[in-house]
C-alpha cells in the first residue's frame, strides 16, 4: 500500500534523528559520537515502527471479511466482492463453513449411506454410531435405497432424512427433516459424491443478493448479474440476522426489515 510506504519513509529518518539528539547531548556537552548505543536505539526504534504499520496492515485486511456465527456453521462475506445493483441493493460472496461437530456428523452421514449402497432396494434401520450429536429431536426414518430408470439407464440413491431441528428447513407446513443423498451407481456418481464431501469439508461459496430497501434476500448466478431466486427475509430467523449484519456493513445503516 501507497500509505504504509510513506509512513516508513517518514519515520525511520525520525527515528534516526531521535537517536542523534540522544548521543549529542545537552548544550555546552561534547557529542558522544555514533556508538552501539545509538546504533541499538536507532534499531529497536525502527523495529517498533514497522510492528506498528505492520499492525495496522493487519487491521485494515480483517476490514475486507464479515464473519457471522451460527450455531451449526460460520458465514464469511467477502466485502470485496460487493458489486452494487442498485441504491441499496447488491451481491456479495458468501462461504458457509459447518463448525467441527457438524462436519464430523455429516461425514459420517455419508459415510453410512455410502455402506448401505451395497443393500439391496429398500428401507434399513440406521446404526446408533450415525447419532453423534446426541438424541434426535425429530422422527428418525429408515434410510432408503431406491433405483430409478430413465431412458435405458439407471440411477441409485441412498437417502436419509436428518431427525434434529437445528437442521429442519422451514416449509408451508412447518418443519421438515433435511435429507442427505449420496449416488451409489450411475450417471456420475463418484464425481456427486465427491463435490457433496469437498463441500462438507471446505464449506459452500455462493453469489448472494442483499436489498436492504425492500426486506429481500437471495441468490445470484456467480458468473453474471442474473439473480436465480429472490424472497422476503423473515422475522427470528437466522437470515434475518444476517441481512441485518451484511446490510449494515455495506450500507452503513440499519436495512428496512419488513413489519
Amino acid at each position: 500500500m501507497i500509505w504504509v510506504s510513506v509512513i516508513l519513509a517518514s519515520g525511520v529518518p525520525g527515528v534516526l534523528i531521535v537517536g542523534y539528539l540522544n548521543r549529542r547531548g545537552n548544550s555546552g556537552q561534547a557529542a558522544k559520537g555514533i556508538g552501539w548505543q545509538f546504533m541499538r536505539i536507532a534499531r529497536l526504534g525502527i523495529h517498533f515502527l514497522f510492528l506498528v504499520v505492520g499492525a495496522g496492515t493487519v487491521l485494515a485486511g480483517d476490514n475486507r471479511f464479515l464473519e457471522i456465527q451460527d450455531d451449526d456453521s460460520s458465514a464469511t462475506y467477502d466485502l470485496n466482492t460487493v458489486q452494487m445493483l442498485l441504491p441499496g441493493k447488491f451481491s456479495i460472496m458468501g462461504t458457509t463453513v459447518d463448525t467441527p461437530d457438524v462436519m464430523r456428523f455429516e461425514l459420517k452421514v455419508q459415510d453410512t449411506l455410502l455402506a448401505y449402497c451395497a443393500r439391496a432396494d429398500g428401507e434399513y434401520d440406521v446404526p446408533a454410531e450415525v447419532f453423534l450429536l446426541g438424541q434426535p429431536d425429530m422422527a428418525v426414518q429408515k434410510i432408503k435405497i431406491e433405483t430409478s430408470t430413465s431412458s435405458g439407464s439407471s440411477l441409485t440413491l441412498a437417502t436419509w432424512r436428518l431427525p434434529y431441528l437445528r437442521f429442519a428447513t422451514v416449509g408451508q407446513t412447518g418443519f421438515a427433516e433435511q435429507q442427505k443423498v449420496v449416488a451409489c451407481k450411475g450417471g456420475r456418481a463418484a464425481e456427486i459424491n465427491k463435490m457433496f464431501r469437498d463441500m462438507i469439508l471446505n464449506g459452500s461459496q455462493v453469489k448472494q443478493i442483499f436489498d436492504c430497501d425492500h426486506g429481500l434476500w437471495g441468490l445470484g448466478e456467480t458468473s453474471s448479474e442474473r439473480i436465480l431466486v429472490i424472497s422476503p427475509v423473515k422475522s427470528n430467523t437466522v437470515m434475518e440476522r444476517h441481512y441485518m449484519s451484511v446490510c449494515n456493513k455495506v450500507t452503513g445503516h440499519a436495512p428496512y426489515m419488513p413489519p
